[in-house]
């Protein structure tokens, strides 16, 4: 049996994101963003590029996530719709959503 390592599994994320019609840009940001959940009790702290942004802008006008400004902290932390965990929850990285 294969145990796949976390880079295969962000790899066969992508190709299963962008065989669902996500841009490879969209696909990546969102891997990444499930990828880095479990260490944010599963809504992640965002550190975007300025392209990052607009993927993340397609990614919340296509329902699969939301996001919170923190005034206090000055973070925005990205939070799964049901629409985005059940589209992760066919992915590689299924288990990062427990």
């Amino acid at each position: 049996m294969t145990t796949m390592t976390t880079h295969d599994k962000i790899n066969a994320t992508i190709a299963t994101l962008e065989a669902a019609g996500l841009t490879h840009g969209s696909a990546h940001l969102l891997a990444y963003i499930v990828e880095d959940a479990p260490n944010w009790s599963g809504s992640p702290m965002l550190d975007l590029t300025a392209s990052d942004k607009g993927n993340l802008t397609d990614l919340k006008k296509n329902g699969y996530l939301t996001t919170q400004y923190d005034s206090d902290t000055r973070v925005t932390y990205a939070f799964f719709t049901d629409a985005g965990t059940a589209l992760i929850k066919t992915t590689a990285m299924a288990d990062y959503l427990a």
